[in-house]
């Protein structure tokens, strides 16, 4: 895709407007200035939280900033009205004072706001009722960003979002990594959910950011936590139900022939709420094309098969939500929610063979022409429960149900074109999936301030897939089964599991420390064959966590956590992709659980705009899942399997940092980088090992109120596996956004890539009997563009807890 001399002009242009339309509103500009002052010592207070809110609404900040080290905060861009200036910070009560702005004034200097500690009482002042949250906190093992306190996320999407949050790094495409893996669960409003689980990437990328109040992080999470998972947990919490309602839609479309489109909204009348979102999207990327190599090091079928392939895809994914709330009285709430998802798409690929034969037999040609279909629908229901109990304050029992119900359906063709030999394959495998989940969990805070959860839960699962390989080596005869490709697999996974996790103060420590007991059962049946596949056992889960803080900004942080991942159905399936004879693949009916153990220590600091963390880890599985190639020199087939074939040692560190350097420019980068050992178990020559990792920087400026400009970059390095690595890629992303109507309307337009069209991946695998290299070339370089409208008003936040997470499949 080439950039016309128009298109360049018309972008500039558009860049124009906004920057005149920026000059334009100069003139109503005010600036705010104050003092925070400690009651106790009258002393400045360095790096607290300061809100400018309307006096109308003090739900939603204007701007969110924090003092400097002198105590000092400045306000810009303030229009003339009746607001609220409103002060939180650890350790101190939270402080309101009022403020006037009229037309006659330029610069303001308010009186200085006095903070109370928490253990003082002062009259004369205004204490708020309600807690106002920073935009960073730590609780236990979790990282929280609260995304609701930051006004430039508004009218953006999840995506935007995930660029600000700690330890989470995500490129230009989209693509999110979480501690540098991509293992990790995401959770909404701690339930997994099938609109995440089946395409994370363009689910987020149309979720609306004005749906989330936070993201909370946890690399190691606690035994609270179902045991899969090894990467960690991203639960993203949306907003609470509130009286009135709002909204929210919006469109995006990018020059590679992709869309997506979105809408939510929120009622609330007296106890009883109605909520819901629907999204959709899709799109027919260019063509793609790729190159690979396989040479055979002891040559029986053939020397050296190299290929050259070019195909194109077509997808969409649809997903949305309902849900009804009811607060019963003070004590009782229940919500039921309902929810949909799924998508389908097609896809070609041409490819063309020139086969060298061993012994200077000469070249032959062939070709591969293939054809897929597939299609995903689902559904999930939901119940949830909550009773507050007398005592305590926080004291409750909660009931959670979910029921979730999908399917995918893959149908696909191949014509392969041999001299003297075509063969024809036409594959087709339908897999319904169903899950339910009963949990029972208490909470039981002391008032020495230690903290008690306990509970059970029971998952189970059913799969069924069943596969139907037909073929013929003439277009004039009829299919025939290939029996030794199709066959029946009823699937079931029971997972029993029971928690408890105690957090308690020793000095100057906090202590989390907890054990999970998971007890799986798997029973598989190949109905044609008559084969079974059996397993019991299991599994205890502990976890500790310690942490420290020092001087309110300084934290450090020791966790020791054991996970596991037991194999999906995708794993087990023992049927044989093969539309390209000679590249096969398929499950092992017969794998066990991966044990992981991890140790992490971190270290934070949180000082004013500025927020470093470090974290160093280390992680060792004996029995990891593991997929890697069989070469078979006689016939030339190089199949795909999987095994609990891996020793794997892998040693991290993680280090994320982000500043604002004025008030208007804001700076975040993150880097992790990861020394893997990889080596087979069943033959302990085998091995490999080699750095992984990332690196991604973003910086925004914000003009004013109405228009935000950025511009990120991100690089990704593969993991070393047992035959080799995976290539690099590079990408970056400029764009700007603009508020309309008061900003109801945001306008937003972005560039991936601008100087590069194409990306390439590169990959090199080997052993001793092959060597396999690829290349692959993909249009990257587009333009995005986007709509947002916001609408509706909010008056009253109404908190509850809810959801139930199955966060114990990997991913």
């Amino acid at each position: 895709m080439k950039f016309s001399s128009n298109q360049l002009r018309w972008t500039i242009c558009v860049l124009s407007i906004l920057l005149n339309a920026f000059n334009s509103d100069a003139q109503y500009r005010k600036k705010i200035t104050g003092l925070l002052i400690d009651s106790s010592n009258s002393k400045p207070v360095p790096w607290a939280t300061v809100g400018l809110y309307k006096a109308s609404n003090t739900q939603k900040p204007l701007q969110n900033l924090f003092s400097n080290s002198k105590g000092k905060f400045e306000f810009t861009d303030v229009d003339t009205g009746q607001y609220k200036v409103i002060v939180t910070y650890s350790g101190y009560r939270e402080m309101e004072a009022d403020l006037k702005v009229d037309s006659l004034q330029t610069n303001i200097e308010m009186e200085p706001v006095v903070l109370i500690p928490e253990s003082k009482q002062m009259t004369g002042v205004v204490v708020s009722g309600s807690i106002r949250k920073p935009l960073l906190e730590q609780e236990d093992e979790k990282m929280i960003f609260n995304s609701e306190t930051d006004p430039s996320l508004e009218g953006l999407t999840a995506v935007d979002v995930l660029r600000k949050t700690p330890f989470v790094s995500v490129d230009g495409d989209g693509n999110i990594q979480l501690n540098g893996q991509t293992n990790f669960r995401v959770l909404l409003n701690g339930k997994e959910t099938a609109m995440f689980a089946r395409n994370l990437k363009e689910a987020l990328k149309s979720f609306p950011a004005g749906l989330i109040k936070k993201v909370e992080v946890s690399t190691n999470p606690s035994s609270k936590y179902d045991g899969e998972g090894v990467g960690g947990v991203i639960n993203i919490i949306t907003q609470k139900k509130v009286m009135g309602y709002n909204g929210s839609a919006g469109v995006s479309y990018n020059t590679t022939n992709t869309y997506n489109a979105s809408g939510s909204f929120n009622v609330k009348y007296g106890k009883m709420g109605l909520s819901g979102y629907y999204g959709m999207g899709g799109g027919r990327p260019p063509e793609y094309n790729s190159h690979s190599e396989v040479e055979s090091l002891k040559p029986v079928a053939f020397h050296k098969r190299i290929s050259d392939s070019r195909g194109q895809s077509e997808y969409n994914h649809r997903y949305g939500n309902l849900e009804f709330a009811w607060d019963i009285d003070s004590l009782n709430t229940l919500s039921i929610n309902a929810g949909l998802n799924g998508g389908g798409g097609n896809g070609e690929n041409n490819t063309r063979y020139l086969t060298s034969l061993p012994a200077n037999g000469g070249v032959q040609e062939s070709f591969l022409n293939t054809a897929s279909d597939y299609n995903y629908p689902g559904y999930n229901l939901g119940l949830d429960y909550v009773r507050k109990l007398r005592g305590v304050a926080g004291r409750e029992l909660s009931f959670k149900a979910y029921y979730d119900d999908s399917k995918d359906d893959s149908y696909s063709t191949s014509e392969q074109l041999n001299p003297g030999a075509d063969r024809f394959v036409l594959n087709d495998n339908s897999a319904p999936n169903r899950q339910g989940t009963m949990q029972l969990d208490y909470t039981h805070p002391f008032k020495n301030g230690n903290k008690l959860e306990t509970g059970v839960k029971s998952i189970f699962r059913k799969a069924y897939s069943d596969y139907t390989s037909m073929i013929r080596y003439d277009k004039s005869q009829e299919y025939i089964e290939d029996e030794t490709n199709s066959n029946n697999f009823n699937y079931r996974q029971d997972v029993y599991s029971a928690f408890a996790t105690y957090s308690f103060k020793w000095k100057t420590i906090s202590f989390k420390m907890g054990g999970r007991f998971e007890q799986t059962h798997i029973d598989g049946d190949f109905v044609k064959t008559g084969t079974r596949v059996q397993q019991d056992y299991g599994t205890f889960l502990p976890n500790v966590f310690l942490s420290r803080k020092f001087n309110k900004i300084h934290n450090i942080t020791l966790s020791y956590t054991k996970r596991l991942r037991r194999p999906y159905i995708w794993d087990l399936n023992p049927f044989v992709s093969n539309t390209d004879s000679f590249n096969i693949s398929y499950g092992n009916p017969n794998l066990g659980p991966d044990i992981i153990h991890a140790i992490e220590s971190g270290y934070s600091v949180f000082k004013g705009n500025t927020n470093i963390n470090v974290r160093l880890s280390q992680s060792l599985s004996n029995r990891q899942i593991t997929r890697y190639t069989v070469f078979d020199d006689a016939t030339g087939v190089a199949a795909t399997i999987t095994e609990n074939a891996g020793i794997a040692r892998v040693t991290g560190l993680n280090i994320n940092i982000s500043t604002k350097f004025t008030k208007k420019l804001s700076f975040s980068t993150g880097t992790g980088v990861r020394y893997t050992t990889l080596k087979n178990r069943h033959r302990p020559d085998q091995r490999n090992s080699g750095f992984g990792g990332y690196a991604h920087a973003n910086t925004s400026y914000q003009f004013n109120k109405k228009w935000t400009a950025f511009i990120s970059g991100y690089f990704y390095q593969s993991d070393p596996q047992l035959q080799g690595q995976g290539g690099r890629n590079f990408s970056y992303n400029i764009g700007t956004n603009y508020k309309l109507f008061n900003q109801k309307l945001t306008v937003g337009i972005s560039t991936v890539n601008l100087f590069r069209k194409y990306q390439d991946w590169r990959s090199f695998f080997q052993d001793e009997n092959f060597i396999r290299s690829g290349f692959s070339r993909s249009v990257v370089r587009n333009i995005s563009f986007s709509l947002r409208w916001n609408f509706g008003k909010l008056t009253e936040n109404v908190s509850r807890k809810r959801g139930v997470a199955n966060d114990d499949i990997a991913k």
